[in-house]
Parts: structure tokens; C-alpha cells; sequence
């Protein structure tokens, strides 16, 4: 089974803990107290109502960021899988389809840096209408691995949905979309492009978890990690962690590798990190119950119909009973 916490890894752990949480402190306490609207976005959505009925703000300051304890989750993540938690017949686990989206809009006109990861929104909405229409309903990678963990295997015709990388089309096209269908989320964002021209705000972000969206991480500047060693890996993975926490008030749960580019040293980086699972772009393909760490997932593109998605959704599911 693979091993996550190797007794090897660097003792610099600690003390780039300690820098990248200071560093993240002070942005915090400087500018992210509170989050101003973003106008662009207003319209898109209407913002959730509290109990009351009143509009309930998108935001709330921040909570202290609490430095994780070398110890965090290690038993879990050593002890993976639970003593007797397999399915019934371990020879044939579950297959559930995590699906992967990148863009959600139409490509502007001329050549586009890697078309098949646009997906315009209208092709979108149909291809979740249509697993809809076939009894499918989502969880997100947050809840796969809390299901996995307390050995759950996920209620039948579940999937999940995941969006990467932190495009603003995600909120303003993609995110109407799911809470029409009542379908939920996994976004995978990088914290270095927050509040890029076309890309998503903090308060899109805080706006997504509210919402019952997941916020994942996807690094700082989105590089391959596998060049990376010691403190650059370490903030790569850390920082962004730390700047979610300080949006959404509480650390992502879920890592996806930028490129589905991993080695066992980033796989171990992740697991130390604390993360309870991470996800990588493959054939949609049995959960590997011995390493959480590198569930697979499938490309969804422009090519791909409604009808063919419910196709391989249903080939990756347990017959029906």
C-alpha cells in the first residue's frame, strides 16, 4: 500500500509552515477583513437568503488561520483503507464518474489554446440535464472522501462534478446552471490568479461556497509540480491552501495535481499537507482503495454529447438492482 508520510520527509516542513502562514496572515489582516462586492457579477445570481429571508452577506471576515499539526489526519492517512471498511467484495469496487470541466463558455473566434477543454454553456446544461433525467445526482470530492474513509460506498448513480483551475465562466456561467439542476460542485481554483481579468474574484469564491460548492485546491501559480522540490513544492501547495481558508473559512479538503502531473514525492507533499484525497485526469476507472490520492477522472469536451456522457456514466456504474 502506497505509503504518504514517509519518514524521510524534509524537516523544513515546520518552519515553511510557519513563513507562508505569517505571509498569509498579514494580506489577510490587511485587505481580506471583509470582501467588497463584485459588481460585475451582480445579476448573475441572487444572493442566498438567511433564515429570515434577508439577504445574508457573502462574506465574513476571516477566522484565524490556525498553523496544522504536523500530526493532522496522518493516522487516517496511514491507516487508509479502515480496518474492515472494503465493500462487501473487495474484488469489485465501486466506480462512480467524477467529471472534469476547465472552460464553460463558447472559444473566442481564431485559434485557441487547447479547444477540447471548452465546453459552451449551453452544451453544458444538456449534458447535466440529461444525467439528471437518468436518476444521476452529484456529491462533491469532499464527500466521496468522507464516504470512502467511513467505508460508505456513495448512494447509487452518484457523480460528481469538478471545475478546474478558477475561470470566472465557472461562476457566471456554470454556477446558474448547477443551482437550477439543485447539482453541486467541486472548484479547483488557483489563489495566484484570484482577481485576474477573467478570472474568479474572492467573493465569486465565497459566493460558490455558500452555496454548498467545494473549493479545492489547485496551487498557487498552477505549475508542474513534478519539477518542483522542497520550499517551492511545499508553497505551491500551502499557501494556496492557506489563502482558501482565509475566503471560505475553513481549509480545502480536496487537491487536484495542475496537468495531472504527480510523482510520489507530490502525492506524499499532498497526503502531509493534510488533504483528505486528490484527483487526476484518467479514464473514469474503479477508486483505488489503497491510495485516495490519485482518484481518476473524466475529460469532459465539446465533442462530448449528453447521450454519450450517460453512456459512460452508466457503464462506470454498479448494475442496477
Amino acid at each position: 500500500m502506497f505509503t504518504c508520510v514517509p519518514a524521510s520527509f524534509p524537516a523544513y516542513v515546520g518552519v515553511v509552515r510557519a513563513a507562508i502562514i505569517a505571509f498569509v496572515l498579514a494580506i489577510t489582516v490587511g485587505s481580506c477583513a471583509t470582501i467588497a462586492p463584485n459588481p460585475a457579477a451582480s445579476g448573475t445570481y441572487p444572493p442566498r437568503a438567511s433564515a429570515s429571508g434577508s439577504a445574508s452577506p457573502q462574506a465574513t471576515p476571516a477566522p484565524p488561520l490556525v498553523p496544522p499539526s504536523p500530526n493532522l489526519r496522518v493516522a487516517s492517512v496511514v491507516r487508509w483503507p479502515l480496518a474492515g471498511t472494503r465493500p462487501p467484495d473487495s474484488h469489485e469496487p465501486f466506480r462512480i464518474p467524477i467529471l472534469t470541466y476547465h472552460r464553460i463558455s463558447t472559444p473566442p473566434a481564431g485559434p485557441v489554446a487547447f479547444p477540447n477543454l471548452w465546453v459552451p454553456s449551453d452544451l453544458f446544461r444538456q449534458q447535466l440535464q440529461a444525467l439528471v433525467a437518468a436518476g444521476w445526482h452529484t456529491i462533491t470530492v469532499a464527500q466521496l472522501a468522507a464516504d470512502l474513509e467511513a467505508g460508505r460506498p456513495p448512494v447509487p448513480r452518484t457523480f460528481a462534478i469538478t471545475i478546474d483551475d478558477g475561470n470566472q465562466d465557472g461562476f457566471t456561467n456554470a454556477f446558474p446552471t448547477l443551482v437550477a439542476l439543485r447539482l453541486v460542485a467541486t472548484y479547483y481554483v488557483v489563489t495566484g490568479r484570484l482577481g485576474e481579468p477573467g478570472d474568479l474574484t474572492r467573493d465569486e469564491i465565497a459566493r460558490l461556497a455558500s452555496a454548498g460548492m467545494e473549493i479545492g485546491d489547485h496551487t498557487v501559480d498552477h505549475v508542474n509540480l513534478t519539477r518542483l522540490s522542497g520550499t517551492a513544492l511545499e508553497r505551491q501547495i500551502v499557501e494556496a491552501e492557506f489563502t482558501i481558508q482565509s475566503i471560505v473559512g475553513e481549509r480545502p479538503a480536496t487537491f487536484a495535481y495542475p496537468f495531472s502531473d504527480w510523482d510520489p514525492g507530490v502525492v506524499s507533499g499532498v497526503a502531509r499537507a493534510g488533504f483528505d484525497a486528490a484527483v487526476i485526469n484518467r479514464e473514469v476507472g474503479p477508486v483505488d482503495w489503497t491510495n485516495r490520492f490519485l482518484i481518476p477522472r473524466l475529460e469532459v469536451g465539446p465533442t462530448t454529447t449528453p447521450a454519450h456522457l450517460v453512456a459512460e456514466a452508466d457503464s462506470a456504474a454498479p448494475p442496477r438492482t
